[in-house]
């Protein structure tokens, strides 16, 4: 099993080198086991802990727990890691605390910060903050470097990505285990950034870019020193005392030039651009012009046809006067019919009245005659009992009591200081119940004596019969912790294979 843990700073192209990991073979890392935290999670939290100045034991506990939650979570992958810009200040807490990891240290150029403000106006406290802050991660991490050679790659993320082929013999340096598919010679970043940028480098803006870091002297040292230990890198040194000059000056002006020359060229496309938009305009407006003709017309006919209308409607209303009446004539007639029914129904419902009576009747003197045969049959027949609730009498048993109790205060420190006392209570009123439990039926002569063998294979019942099995004999309470161990690991392959 090996462990990557990959840290670069955010301007870095740590992310994307991750990600080609991950697409070759790589696991990503599950969430922590209890506190459900993502790897990013972990990361964050594990640098909030071990960043602070007076470090206590308490931190370091908390530090542990964290860890060890995220490493119980991924006992069973073969080969994970994942990244974070705040992996870097945990790494030498991994290193001690996990011997299968190898570390990658991930650095691009400084130019890139400045990229990070493209959407924003720059100011000089903004410059001066964001290159000392990259002045201090990039010397943490030459520091850890030196004193973790072995187990660490130190790489330029641009390099990387430009021969992957050469990135994975890096890799292989610091894990065995990892096995990477196949193809890993893929476009050159080069390549596709000249493609999607149709060759054009703004020549202004990487001048003022270098004017601008040639003021960190202290940064330039520590990239220069960045290259000097990369192990795969593309960028040349920066050099303190460099000047700008004559071509590239020349260079400067040539693409100032350019771009006016570009800019008027878009206006005159724009310019021809409107003027066809006037053309359109103007054939729209012809065309709303007629259509507001054509509409005059149809308002005339629709004039017409409101006329013809009122007069129908005139006509509708002496009609409606004479059916009013033909249907007046209608409702009286049905009224008479109705009436009528009415009559016929009651008749038919006395005479069935007399004859439910005459049934009743002699359906008593029947069973007066067969009474008491029926009591004497219901005193012989005599039910079996039901019972239910096989899964509530295991539960109820001490095994999965005792189990149930040790999982459920095995979370968190805290609760794990209240087990003993809460296995303890356990076995008290399972022992005071016992006498209640000896007339209760046998499990199998519940109806839903499957549930019981169903509830027997829970994790809570498995742990607690160890427990109380191993406590019958005292030369087999030393063993408990290995059978627990046993227990646990027999019981998520059995999960797994399910």
């Amino acid at each position: 099993m090996s462990i990557i843990i990959q840290a670069g700073h955010k301007t870095s192209k740590s992310k994307q080198l991750i990600e080609k990991l991950y697409e070759r073979g790589l696991s990503r890392p599950a969430d922590s086991y209890t506190h459900k935290m993502t790897p990013q999670q972990v990361s964050e939290t594990l640098y909030k802990v071990l960043a602070r100045e007076d470090m206590s034991s308490a931190n370091e506990k908390m530090a542990d727990n964290v860890m060890t939650d995220f490493l119980l979570a991924n006992l069973d992958a073969e080969n994970w890691g994942w990244e974070s810009d705040k992996n870097l200040a945990s790494l030498e807490y991994w290193e001690e605390v996990e011997h299968d990891v190898g570390f990658i240290l991930v650095f691009d150029h400084p130019s890139n910060i400045l990229k990070e403000f493209a959407d924003v106006v720059l100011t000089t406290d903004m410059i001066n903050q964001a290159m000392n802050e990259w002045v201090d991660y990039h010397q943490k991490m030459l520091d850890f470097l030196s004193s973790n050679n072995e187990k660490c790659i130190l790489i330029e993320g641009k390099g990387a990505l430009s021969n992957i082929s050469k990135y994975k013999a890096e890799v292989k340096k610091i894990t065995n285990s990892l096995v990477l598919k196949s193809g890993w010679q893929v476009a050159s970043y080069e390549e596709s950034l000249v493609t999607g940028l149709g060759g054009d480098t703004n020549i202004i803006n990487e001048l003022a870019t270098n004017e601008i870091l040639s003021k960190f002297p202290e940064l330039i040292d520590v990239f220069n020193g960045l290259l000097s230990k990369a192990s795969l890198k593309t960028s040349e040194n920066i050099f303190k005392t460099k000047r700008l000059d004559l071509d590239s000056l020349v260079s400067a002006v040539n693409y100032f030039n350019e771009s006016e020359q570009r800019k008027k060229y878009e206006l005159e496309k724009i310019s021809t651009k409107l003027s066809k938009a006037y053309s359109e305009i103007a054939s729209l407006k012809k065309s709303i012009d007629i259509h507001v003709g054509n509409t005059r017309v149809l308002e005339e006919k629709l004039n017409q046809e409101n006329k013809k209308l009122i007069e129908s409607i005139k006509d509708y209303n002496s009609l409606s006067k004479e059916s009013k009446k033909t249907i007046d004539d209608l409702k009286k007639q049905a009224e008479d019919i109705r009436s009528q029914s009415i009559e016929s129904i009651e008749k038919e419902n006395i005479q069935l009245i007399n004859q439910i009576h005459v049934l009743q009747e002699n359906l008593e003197k029947y069973l007066k005659n067969d009474d008491k045969q029926v009591v004497t049959d219901v005193k012989q027949s005599k039910p079996r009992p039901i019972y239910y609730g096989a899964a509530d009498r295991i539960k109820e048993d001490l095994p999965y009591r005792v189990g149930s109790a040790i999982i459920n205060h095995s979370k968190s420190p805290s609760s794990i200081v209240r087990l003993p006392s809460a296995v303890v209570k356990e076995y008290r009123d399972f022992d005071r119940n016992t006498k209640k439990n000896e007339n209760l039926p046998a499990i199998e002569e519940y109806e839903d004596a499957d549930d019981a063998v169903k509830v027997k294979s829970h994790l809570s019942y498995i742990i607690g019969l160890t427990i109380t099995d191993a406590l019958k004999s005292p030369s087999s309470i030393p063993k408990i912790p290995f059978k627990l161990s046993r227990d646990v690991i027999n019981f998520k392959l059995d999960k797994r294979k399910k």
